[in-house]
């Protein structure tokens, strides 16, 4: 689930739906039915709420454009129904898997995706690139992780990606080609999400009920 920029909610389920709120999470605005073969498993938009990242148990990321519907009280971003680019996790690298989670990259025009591999793919997402769009092309790949991606989060400041996943790992990915900070956090157990803070912190959750901050 997310917030998008004009300040409506946007979830995906296990119906493989993504859906279109108001704050109160009591009317639908919109719907993309089918936007993925199986769970939505994450979903992130991006900084400026034109465009909409997901990503499920297809194996897919796509990316969707967020038009303008009026309804009775507001005029507000909605989801168009075909996505405006995909990729696969096969297509990406051989044997990625489902796909767990999405994190824009926006000072570095990228989408970074977390793979069931444990890879991590960055895929490019510069809007001004002829065709850029129509592929998502492959700007690099980290294996990231022993197990599951199950957490992504991107610190435009610091052009850093944190990740974590189901090995206990929370890592920090920095550069073009990234070298990696790792730490074994939550007594070894699933490491389940990360947030970086507004004094760049780095928060991340684990299976055993703790959030921790991290300096890597």
């Amino acid at each position: 689930m997310t917030c998008t920029s004009s300040g409506t909610i946007v979830s995906g389920g296990r119906d493989g739906a993504i859906n279109l709120w108001d704050v109160t999470g009591d009317t639908r605005l919109g719907s993309i039915p089918f936007a993925h073969i199986g769970s939505v498993h994450d979903i992130a938009a991006s900084a400026d709420g034109t465009m909409l990242a997901s990503c499920g148990e297809d194996g897919y990321v796509r990316v969707w454009s967020m038009g303008h519907t009026t309804t009775a009280r507001t005029a507000v971003s909605a989801p168009s129904r075909h996505p405006i680019a995909e990729r696969r996790g096969d297509d990406v690298r051989v044997g990625a898997g489902r796909a767990f989670c999405v994190a824009w990259c926006e000072s570095v025009a990228a989408l970074a995706i977390g793979f069931e591999s444990g890879d991590v793919a960055f895929l490019d997402a510069d809007r001004n690139i002829d065709s850029g769009w129509e592929c998502l092309r492959t700007r690099g790949v980290v294996h990231a992780h022993g197990d599951a991606v199950r957490g992504l989060a991107f610190h435009d400041g610091k052009k850093s990606l944190a990740s974590c996943g189901d090995d206990g790992v929370t890592a920090v990915h920095v550069g073009e080609l990234p070298v990696t900070t790792k730490a074994t956090l939550h007594k070894g157990e699933y490491a389940r999400c990360v947030r970086w803070g507004e004094d760049g912190t780095l928060y991340s959750g684990g299976w055993d009920g703790r959030v921790m901050a991290v300096k890597l």
